[in-house]
């Protein structure tokens, strides 16, 4: 039964690639919009998306421009993304969970990008490994 129910909520999981729990800065400007909205905070992010936090609904397959503030970084990077969910958080919450899936990225930004995450994700299984008995 715990099988199953394991197999079940790993196949509804769309992700094309793993996502770490880092806390980046991130503003958002809607089409509709001239004024970024932001800052928030990233609750996880992968090279395909990122999920976030909002107090403002979104809607579903909303385009949707990004600047996400990196580390040492004087310039934040830009990317256009769509928005593939938009959930109310849980009664005692308030806001929304958004997980929004990149569409386009400039080759500069994408490694910077690359290079940033590529390295969160070292650092990560480096501590997993110096945490194993």
């Amino acid at each position: 039964m715990k099988l199953d129910k394991i197999k079940s909520l790993v196949s509804q999981d769309k992700r094309k690639s793993d996502r770490l729990n880092l806390s980046l800065r991130i503003f958002y400007k809607l089409p509709s919009s001239s004024e970024w909205t932001g800052p928030l905070l990233v609750e996880n992010i992968g090279g395909d998306g990122l999920k976030l936090n909002s107090k403002i609904k979104l809607k579903k397959d909303t385009e949707i421009n990004l600047k996400i503030e990196l580390p040492h970084e004087p310039q934040p990077i830009t990317v256009k993304g769509k928005i593939v969910w938009c959930r109310e958080k849980s009664p005692n919450l308030s806001g929304y969970s958004i997980g929004i899936e990149f569409s386009k990225m400039h080759p500069r930004d994408r490694r910077k990008f690359i290079k940033y995450i590529g390295k969160n994700i070292l650092i990560e299984q480096l501590n997993r490994i110096g945490t194993e008995p």
